[in-house]
This record gives structure tokens, C-alpha cells and sequence, in this order.
């Protein structure tokens, strides 16, 4: 045997034996004990925030952002690690935690709502992008992002889309807040509307 194909044999002999043992199962209780310890630091900076104790609570997103495990619990933690910056006015770093989020998961829909509603106010269009794709993504607790496509559209110009979302928040049911916000925008958008015209 030569020297070349005694050296592949070496260095692929491990990914083969990775390969059989994952096939097998042997891996498994790994990959469990990984979720739960990402779980666990998850659930560890969810009581950190609730207590107030904010910068405990990004340790522990950070952490569980990190970790091995599913890419939608990484993506969890980008998230919650996103809106504690959001809690903690360091409005880059947030934006940063979101697109993380959407690196990690990107078909994960709370990562393009995250995302989305962190750039209504100063990228409206690229909220827009991310805010759609959270809707393609999902069917389930994204009625939400019609109200955040209403404002974005109203910043944005287009007053028949903004109007739309807005319908379609309403009739989605779109928490409250989401609407009332949607409603001031959307109508001062309206207002500026008339306002160029005159």
C-alpha cells in the first residue's frame, strides 16, 4: 500500500467511525445531554430576567447562543439575548443578537420577526424583507409581523400595502399594542400624504 492511501485511510478512519457510531445511535445520549444543558442555560437566563438581573441574563443567552444543540434553541438564545440588549438601550448589539439568529436558523420564523421589528425605524425596507420572510416561514404566531409590515410600509412610502398589513393585523388578531402602534404610523404617514399634496 502506498503512502497516500495509508494516510487517507488514517484520516478518514475517524469521520467513518463517527459515521457507524452515529448510525447506531452510539452518539445520542451526547446530543440529548447537549439539548438539555442548552435548555437548562436558557431557563437559567429566563429567571435572571425575570429577577431584573439583565446582564446575567445575556451571559446566559450568550452562552446557550454558543453551545451545541438545535439551531432553533440557538437561535432562541440569539433572540433573547437581542431583546435584553434591546432592555439595555444598545440598539446595535440587538440587531446583531437578531441577525445571529437568522445566521443560525434561517428559516426560523421569531428570528426574522426579531429582526424585522428591530429595523422598522431606521431600515424600513430591510425590515420589510425580514418581516415577510417571517410570515413565509410560518402561519402560526406571526400575525404579529402584519402589524410591523404596516408601519414599515408606511415608512417606506406605500401607503396601499401599509393599509393592507394593517387590515390583516386586525383581522389576524395582532396584539394590541402592535395595532395601536400601526394605526399612529400608518395615519401620520396618511397625514404626511395629504399634507405633500396640498
Amino acid at each position: 500500500m502506498n503512502r497516500l492511501a495509508l494516510a487517507l485511510i488514517i484520516a478518514l478512519a475517524p469521520l467513518v467511525a463517527a459515521t457507524s457510531a452515529g448510525a447506531c445511535g452510539m452518539y445520542r445520549p451526547v446530543e440529548e445531554a447537549e439539548l438539555l444543558m442548552a435548555k437548562s442555560v436558557i431557563e437559567k437566563g429566563d429567571a435572571a430576567l425575570a429577577r431584573k438581573e439583565l446582564r446575567t441574563a445575556l451571559r446566559q443567552y450568550n452562552r446557550a447562543m454558543s453551545a451545541t444543540g438545535s439551531r432553533s434553541l440557538r437561535a432562541t438564545a440569539a433572540i433573547k439575548a437581542g431583546q435584553v440588549y434591546e432592555q439595555l438601550g444598545r440598539t446595535k448589539q440587538a440587531v446583531r443578537r437578531f441577525e445571529r439568529a437568522v445566521r443560525i436558523a434561517p428559516l426560523f420564523a421569531d428570528a426574522h420577526m426579531a429582526l424585522g421589528f428591530a429595523l422598522i425605524d431606521t431600515k424600513p425596507k430591510k425590515a420589510i424583507v425580514h418581516l415577510e420572510g417571517a410570515l413565509a416561514a410560518s402561519t402560526q404566531g406571526t400575525v404579529d409581523a402584519h402589524a410591523g409590515l404596516a408601519i414599515a410600509y408606511a415608512r417606506a412610502g406605500d401607503a396601499a400595502k401599509a393599509k393592507s398589513h394593517l387590515q390583516n393585523a386586525r383581522l389576524n388578531g395582532a396584539s394590541v399594542e402592535r395595532i395601536i402602534a400601526a394605526e399612529k404610523v400608518v395615519e401620520q404617514g396618511a397625514l404626511a400624504a395629504v399634507a405633500t399634496r396640498s
